[in-house]
């Protein structure tokens, strides 16, 4: 496990090979770390090698940590950081209470990630609605933006109650996606009842999907209880899902 400097973007990568089992890939990391005292680290001016500089590990985590194969990713992480000949402190980045608890327990630092959206208005909601899907999805965001603006020129998905439940169909799924965002500042939403929105539901289908509507009509039922909308305005990232679906 090594740090590589890219002189053009003036940053150190940690590499390792877990990173992928791909051989192709696998092969060019090994490449490049058979290579890195020869040729990078020793041409490097004094002030930029990494021994003489103060290296910084920054994580970002989204969601809880996961396992593969009987180990914890986050966790074997740190550890390799922790290792890492360069490596003079980390910062772990998320909303999770595990990865604060992992984090601070193997020395590092933790930084708590808001847990809720802000938007100046309708439009760039939406757009932020369009990132955050698209990243998960591996979709590109312009055109799941587009869907969306497509539908709400149709009328608002602003259901009252400050809450909207913004959809669309998109041609590149396989299976209904949906996303869940609290707001930390109401925004005008041109909802049904003039209250400005705190809880969004993004609800994607596939262009073919026959279910599209009744989905629709279920996580609008289930938001409209007053019940519900309180505990997901409130709960704690970890019970979102949980206040969701009543589990």
């Amino acid at each position: 496990h090594h740090l590589l400097y890219e002189p053009e973007a003036a940053v150190y990568h940690h590499h390792s090979i877990n990173q992928g089992n791909d051989g192709e890939r696998v092969g060019g990391v090994s490449h490049m770390l058979a290579l890195l005292e020869r040729d990078l680290v020793t041409a490097l001016p004094d002030s930029l090698k990494p021994e003489n500089c103060n290296v910084v590990a920054v994580v970002p985590v989204l969601g809880e940590p996961r396992e593969l194969q009987g180990i914890d990713l986050f966790a074997d992480l740190l550890r390799q950081l922790g290792e890492a000949r360069y490596v003079r402190s980390v910062y772990a980045f998320s909303e999770s209470e595990a990865v604060r608890t992992a984090a601070e327990g193997s020395g590092a630092h933790f930084i708590a990630r808001p847990d809720r959206l802000r938007a100046p208005d309708k439009t760039a909601l939406l757009n932020a609605l369009a990132r955050a899907a698209g990243e998960s999805l591996g979709l590109p965001p312009a055109g799941i933006a587009a869907a969306l603006a497509a539908r709400e020129a149709l009328g608002s998905t602003g259901i009252g109650g400050g809450i909207a439940v913004p959809h669309a169909r998109i041609a590149a799924l396989s299976a209904p996606a949906g996303f869940l965002a609290r707001l930390d500042r109401p925004v005008a939403f041109d909802a049904v009842d003039g209250r400005p929105v705190d809880l969004v539901f993004l609800l994607l289908s596939p262009a073919t999907d026959a279910d599209h509507l009744r989905a629709l009509a279920a996580v609008s039922r289930r938001l409209r209880r007053p019940e519900v909308a309180e505990a997901m305005r409130t709960a704690p990232p970890a019970a979102l899902r949980a206040a969701l679906l009543g589990a």
